[in-house]
């Protein structure tokens, strides 16, 4: 569940968010003496700090462990992989081949078209940055066409806008365009930074906002009959002025209460006179 929420996170450029659950993750994880899992959050740390832009806790010379279980949402050895891929030094994208091409063919051993499609789509982008573009679209195409049928748009997304150029050639290839198209489009949605917060309240602004939410939730009769309350008439007087029954005027009194969290007419008259209805 950890997992899935900081992938969640980074799908929609929370990173902070992201960076707290892996580290609630690992306390849960220390806390339960499940030091087997602890590569899950060191992969999941990685992946935060790739997504960060210009990295500085990122761990350049990370190491996947060996060997991982493969059923996994998050693979400790394809964050190897997105690390030596970020280098983009001459080494560093040979090193890369090899274990792309071994975590492939692990996955098809293990019939795990997860961990294959990822593998896939970031060999595209490795023989790309080579210069290799037959191999990356050869490579991309095969990840496509694993991925279409399942529709899994964030297992292509998620290997970055890097794709954007390959996943254009596919589709003027003709290469399952209705999928592509949609990879396209969360692409396009992911490279969006998420809007700047306002600024949070005070404290009177949050009360004016909390008691402004309230009132909103009156009816229009129960404002007639609030408005009334606070002249301090009676039930039978309202009823009067407003054509109703008097028990009516008291359903109408009890709404009143329990939408404002008041306890009587002198509370409601109070927050009556706080919103200018009088």
């Amino acid at each position: 569940g950890f997992t899935g929420l900081t992938l969640i996170h980074l799908a929609q450029n929370e990173r902070e968010q992201a960076h707290d659950t892996t580290t609630t993750l690992r306390t849960h994880l220390l806390e339960r003496s499940m030091l087997v899992m602890l590569p899950v959050v060191d992969s999941l740390q990685q992946r935060v700090h790739l997504h960060s832009g210009p990295p500085t806790g990122l761990h350049r010379h990370y190491q996947a462990p060996q060997p991982f279980p493969t059923v996994f949402w998050e693979q400790p050895a394809l964050t190897q992989a997105r690390t030596l891929l970020a280098s983009g030094a001459a080494h560093d994208l040979a090193e890369v081949t090899v274990l792309l091409a071994d975590a492939r063919a692990r996955a098809a051993e293990r019939h795990s078209p997860r961990v294959q499609i990822e593998a896939c789509a970031l060999a595209a982008l490795v023989y790309a940055a080579q210069g290799d573009e037959d191999a990356a679209l050869s490579a991309l195409q095969e990840a496509v066409e694993m991925a279409a049928p399942g529709g899994a748009l964030r297992l292509l997304a998620d290997c970055g806008l890097g794709l954007a150029g390959l996943l254009h050639k596919l589709l003027d290839a003709g290469v399952a365009p209705s999928y592509v198209r949609q990879v396209l489009a969360v692409l396009e949605v992911s490279s969006q930074e998420p809007p700047i917060p306002p600024p949070a309240p005070n404290a009177a602004q949050l009360q004016t906002l909390t008691e402004t939410t309230l009132a909103e939730t009156l009816t229009n009769r129960e404002v007639d009959v609030l408005i009334l309350l606070a002249q301090r008439l009676s039930d039978k007087e309202i009823a009067e002025r407003l054509f109703l029954a008097p028990g009516t005027i008291k359903k109408h009194a009890n709404n009143i209460y329990r939408k404002l969290d008041v306890h009587n007419r002198r509370e409601a008259a109070a927050y009556a006179r706080r919103l200018s209805l009088l």
